[in-house]
Order: structure tokens, then C-alpha cells, then sequence
């Protein structure tokens, strides 16, 4: 048996062997190329190195983890959710030599929602809302773009109320406009940009819950945390957001079906479920920032701010008003920020 299996993108053939092809001369390789055939006859415990696109990669990922293979991710034209997943993948010819120099695989965790692996970020919400915040990276001719259209949405957008359980049994009933769950913060911009960057890796998953009770509150939202091109995240999270992190998240919704995005494919479903896979994933070539010891992860539910009880009632199927229950503080806040 060679040493390493290479799945490539069948339909870039041509690219594969004039640049990818020739790094991997002077290794002992088996080349198949792929275009979501059946990978059945494949045996477990083997190399296999992956040349693809993100949803490529997504589709064989749950197979990798079956059938205990030791994957190397080489960079391909479209992968975009992956580069983030698989930190530190550089150019080809650095990536191939990164793997074939560090035999020995490493353990990276996975994300799962609804039996799907999630490369980026899982998304819950009103889809007029979730489309343009997932999209504060881009230039400023599109956040101005985006701030309008966000502007626009919530004034005849409405909280849902929904329920979530946390792995250890917390629950979290409150009204919200979109949440955002992912692995790692640095995953999506929102979250990198609501709850900031982590030094250590943690087998958990983090939940970003907007639920802005008026729009004074949305317009705040957007003046500090879209339009800025740097964002300086605090510890004490505003009054309209809270972060859950656990290592499996349950949500559901008395106003009926979700709306979700896992890794921007919409549906609609009656629950979602997401958990992380500890050490699921076995890589080979990869750098991964230092992963914090289980003994020391703790589930973390900040919610306190957010609407609950009475509040949810009043707050959910109705459009935002400009200030919930003429609130001054509101007004301060946001006239203190934009200022």
C-alpha cells in the first residue's frame, strides 16, 4: 500500500498537475481523483492527503473520523471556511513539506451540528439579519452597504424566543434576533468581533446571542461593532448580547421551525443540536495554538442581561420599537458611543 493517498478535485485536474503534483514527485503517493463518488472501499488507518474545496472537505470529514484516517490538507482555490478551521496552512509547497517532515498526526477537534461537521460558523436567526453581519470583514463600501440593510431589517424585524441546554443542564429561555455558534471566535467576524480572539484552543463551543430590545440598541450594536475597522472587546458584554460556552448546545423555538445557516447553506429545522468532538480529527502537518487541558475548561453562560420572564413575552412578534419602554439609559449609551 503507498504511503500516502491524495484525493484531488477532479475537475481541476489540469491545475493539480502542473502545481501540486510535482511537490509530491519524491513521495510514495496513490492519486485519485474525486468528484463525491463513494469512498467505501477504502480501508481505515491511512494517510490521505486532500486537495479540495471546502465542500469537499465537508462531505469527507465525517469519513475521515470513521474510518480513523490521518489527514493532510494541502490549500486549493476554494477553500475559504477550511483555511480558518485548519490554522496555520500556508502555501502549497510549505504545507506538503510541513507533512511529509511531521509524521505524526495530531488530535483537532470537530464541530458538529445536526450530524453535519461545521467548518466555519452555524447561524440562527432571520436570514436578512444573519447575511449581512456575517459580513464585517469585508470592505467599507460593503459594511456601508450592509449597515443600511441592517438598519432597514430591524426596524420590521422581530424577536423569536427560544430555549436552549447547555451540556450541563443549564437552561436559557430569552428572546433573541440571531445567534451565532462557533468552534474557535476568530472563526467569524462576528464573534470575533463580540467576545474577541482566544489564546488557547478549548473542546468547547461558543454562542453569541443578539437580542437588541429596541432600535437604539441595534444602531449601538452597528456603531461599535460593524462599522469599526478595529474592535477593542470588553469583558462586560453589552446589555443586548450573551456568550454561552459549552461543549454541546440544544436550541429550540416556541415560535415555531428555526431559521439556520451552517456554513451559509439555509434551512429550517425543529431542533438544533450542536456539540464539539474532542481530538476527533487526526492531522497530520498542521501548528495548532495550545489546547487547554479538559480539567481546566469550565462552562461559561452569561445571559443575565438578556431578556427573560415577562420581558420575552412583551418582546417577541412585535417589531423593535425605537426605545424599549423609553429607556434614557439606551439613548445615553448609544449618543456615548457614537460620539
Amino acid at each position: 500500500m503507498k504511503t500516502y493517498l491524495v484525493l484531488y478535485d477532479a475537475q481541476k485536474k489540469a491545475l493539480f498537475d502542473s502545481d501540486i503534483k510535482p511537490l509530491l514527485a519524491e513521495s510514495d503517493c496513490h492519486f485519485w481523483a474525486y468528484e463525491g463518488q463513494s469512498l467505501d472501499g477504502l480501508s481505515g488507518n491511512q494517510k490521505v492527503l486532500l486537495w479540495l474545496g471546502d465542500a469537499s472537505i465537508k462531505v469527507l470529514l465525517p469519513i475521515a473520523v470513521e474510518q480513523a484516517w490521518q489527514i493532510g490538507v494541502i490549500p486549493h482555490p476554494e477553500m475559504n471556511r477550511s483555511f480558518k478551521l485548519f490554522r496555520g496552512l500556508g502555501t502549497a509547497e510549505d504545507t506538503i513539506s510541513a507533512i511529509l517532515d511531521n509524521p505524526e498526526p495530531i488530535g483537532m477537534d470537530l464541530m458538529v451540528c445536526n450530524q453535519q461537521c461545521v467548518l466555519g460558523s452555524v447561524m440562527i436567526g432571520n436570514p436578512e439579519v444573519m447575511m449581512p453581519a456575517a459580513l464585517m470583514d469585508e470592505n467599507w463600501w460593503c459594511k456601508i452597504k450592509n449597515f443600511f440593510v441592517l438598519l432597514m431589517s430591524f426596524r420590521k424585524t422581530t424577536l423569536v424566543s427560544y430555549q436552549m441546554t447547555t451540556e450541563k443542564e443549564a437552561q436559557v429561555n430569552t428572546a433573541a434576533l440571531s445567534m451565532s455558534l462557533v468552534y474557535r471566535p476568530s472563526n467569524s467576524e462576528f464573534t470575533k468581533r463580540t467576545i474577541g480572539e482566544t489564546e488557547k484552543d478549548e473542546a468547547t463551543l461558543n454562542a453569541v446571542i443578539f437580542s437588541p430590545r429596541s432600535i437604539v440598541e441595534s444602531l449601538h450594536f452597528l456603531w461599535t461593532k460593524f462599522l469599526p475597522k478595529q474592535v477593542k472587546t470588553q469583558e462586560r458584554l453589552p446589555h443586548y448580547l450573551g456568550h454561552i460556552k459549552t461543549t454541546s448546545l440544544t436550541v429550540k423555538s416556541d415560535s415555531g421551525l428555526l431559521n439556520i445557516s451552517i456554513d451559509g447553506e439555509a434551512s429550517k429545522e425543529a431542533v438544533l443540536t450542536v456539540n464539539i468532538k474532542a481530538d476527533a480529527l487526526q492531522t497530520l502537518g498542521l501548528t495548532l495554538p495550545e489546547k487547554l487541558p479538559v480539567s481546566e475548561q469550565k462552562e461559561t453562560v452569561r445571559v443575565a442581561n438578556l431578556p427573560k420572564g415577562q420581558v420575552v413575552k412583551e418582546l417577541v412578534n412585535r417589531p423593535l420599537s425605537w426605545i424599549h419602554h423609553s429607556d434614557p439609559e439606551e439613548v445615553k449609551e448609544t449618543f456615548i458611543a457614537i460620539h
